[in-house]
């Protein structure tokens, strides 16, 4: 089997396997309990977060793990947008005036934080959003267009799960902070473990992450909330993580998101993991040269991701093509199941490539060995569909 869909989930690692066991079986008590068994889950919980703080610059209470970037982008926006809101009745009540809040998104955002933002548009809230360019780019000074002095809450991508676009984050979050008093949210899940990520260089207010995109189990992620920002908890019934997320934690899943996050750091070194550089540009190098391509994805961005489209063919019937061999690559976000992409059509990619478009995502599972049989099976299948359809390229 080759597996090139790991922007999608990867497989959760053998030593992130043993951590999360032993912990089912030796932490299995609850951190809020007020005896040993509690304890001893609370030390281990506690020692976990401030390894993964200390790595991520920030203090040890800013970091909240949820279930997943999903409910921690949900968190932010909701949150932020239902703190808005009650204060703008409060002002209306009281005679003052009532300014419609916005906020501002890229128009490549998760599904997440797009279909988030459509439905805050029902409450009331001005959704905006940042065009890009033909790369998935945004540009500062674009943001910067946008805001206003009733901007709450800036959502941008650190790097895009289509494309691999990595955005100046650090750059809006200084010009923000010099120029508006709106929050600023990233979506670290392609980033996080795979380029360097030190928040308080960054400088966001919030920042989410997802374990099972590196190497750890689904249904557990992280939320950084920078000191002094307060924002409304999304799930309330309990003080556990410092109030701002309600329920026992789920004590194994931490450890196997901390564990695997730091082994990402270890093999990253001080920049992309050199392993994964080489793999991507063997890549890179093969899907040039077959006939009708096109790369979507920036030369500059992460060599995770790697965006491909094809004149005279459909990607879903190239990749059963592909998984008849036990060849796994995607046409997208796992959320679009098949649709054409909002973030293809967002950077205009030409029609012609549309419904031909592909995304190969490697991970530290993957093998540069794995490069050329798989192409090697991926030209014969696109000769094959064109064939058989009368796909010109």
């Amino acid at each position: 089997m080759i597996y090139f869909d790991n922007a999608a989930t990867t497989p959760v690692a053998a030593d992130v396997a043993e951590t999360i066991e032993k912990a089912f079986r030796e932490q299995w008590g609850n951190p809020s309990s007020l005896h040993r068994v509690g304890f001893q889950a609370e030390k281990v919980l506690e020692e976990a977060r401030g390894r993964m703080a200390e790595k991520l610059g920030i203090p040890l209470k800013s970091l909240i793990f949820t279930s997943g970037a999903s409910e921690s982008l949900n968190t932010v926006l909701r949150g932020v947008a239902t703190q808005a809101l009650l204060s703008q009745k409060m002002r209306a009540q009281t005679g003052s005036p009532t300014d419609a809040p916005n906020i501002v998104i890229s128009a490549v955002e998760h599904a997440a934080v797009y279909q988030t933002a459509q439905i805050l548009a029902s409450y009331g809230i001005e959704v905006r959003e940042i065009p890009v360019d033909a790369t998935g780019q945004v540009t500062v000074e674009d943001v910067e267009k946008r805001v206003d002095a009733h901007t709450l809450l800036v959502a941008v991508m650190h790097v895009n799960n289509e494309l691999g676009t990595i955005f100046p984050v650090a750059e809006i979050a200084t010009m923000l902070h010099q120029k508006s008093r709106a929050l600023f949210l990233v979506d670290g899940t392609q980033a996080l473990g795979k380029l360097p990520v030190n928040l308080s260089k960054i400088g966001c207010d919030f920042y989410v992450a997802s374990g099972h995109k590196i190497h750890a189990p689904k249904g557990i992620g992280m939320l950084y909330v920078r000191p002094g920002v307060t924002v409304s908890p999304l799930i309330t019934g309990g003080p556990q993580e410092y109030g701002r997320r309600a329920g026992t934690e789920n004590v194994p899943y931490i450890l196997g998101f901390v564990q695997a996050f730091l082994a990402m750091e270890k093999r990253r070194g001080t920049s992309f993991d050199p392993a994964i550089v080489k793999l991507h540009e063997k890549a890179l190098a093969r899907a040039k040269v077959i006939t009708g391509s096109r790369i979507n994805s920036p030369a500059a961005g992460s060599p995770y991701i790697l965006n491909i489209a094809f004149t005279g063919i459909k990607a879903e019937v190239l990749m059963h093509f592909m998984e008849m061999e036990e060849m796994y690559l995607s046409s997208g976000s796992a959320c679009s199941k098949g649709k054409v992409s909002r973030i293809l059509q967002a950077i205009h990619l030409p029609e012609a490539y549309l419904d031909g478009a592909l995304r190969l995502s490697f991970s530290r599972e993957n093998r540069e060995e794995e490069v050329d049989p798989f192409f090697d099976r991926l030209e014969t299948s696109i000769a094959q569909i064109r064939s058989i359809t009368g796909g010109n390229a």
